[in-house]
């Protein structure tokens, strides 16, 4: 009687064991946090004039914490471009746009503000970890300092 439990016991753990094996073997990519990508773009222009300012800096985030750390640069024609991938939820990102070389240009007043993206505007995404794509263009005007 206890040889027929031991031999019943080694079937199902034989068995159990090697369907587990093969369950282990998926390869799925669990780990990681679910993204999406935020595109910021637009022009920077001079509030009297309304002509493009070059050169203007453009950060993305807190300036204490660094919670998004990009940075960019306004061209020839003021315009800009930055992607953000950051958790997607309804948060306010803090841009900041401060005048980074005023020996070229007249000096400018620095300009913060505040963008939100909703992530019902995310489009595209595989629905697992990649939530999707957004994007916003924004025009910025910043005043001459006395």
């Amino acid at each position: 009687m206890k040889k027929v439990r031991y031999i019943k016991a080694s079937l199902w753990s034989g068995i159990l064991g090697f369907l587990g094996l093969f369950s282990a073997c998926i390869p799925r990519m669990e780990y990681g946090t679910p993204h999406a990508t935020y595109i910021i773009k637009g022009k920077v222009l001079d509030s009297n004039t309304k002509l493009a300012i070059p050169n203007i800096s453009v950060k993305a985030g807190d300036s204490l914490s660094y919670f998004f750390p990009n940075q960019t640069y306004t061209d020839a024609q003021g315009n800009f471009q930055m992607t953000l991938e950051i958790f997607p939820d309804k948060m306010g990102i803090p841009l900041y746009f401060w005048d980074a070389d005023s020996a070229e240009n007249k000096l400018y007043e620095g300009r913060d503000t505040l963008i939100l993206f909703d992530p019902a505007v995310l489009q595209g995404g595989d629905g697992d970890w990649d939530c999707g794509t957004a994007t916003l263009t924004l025009n910025i005007s910043l005043n001459e300092k006395n």
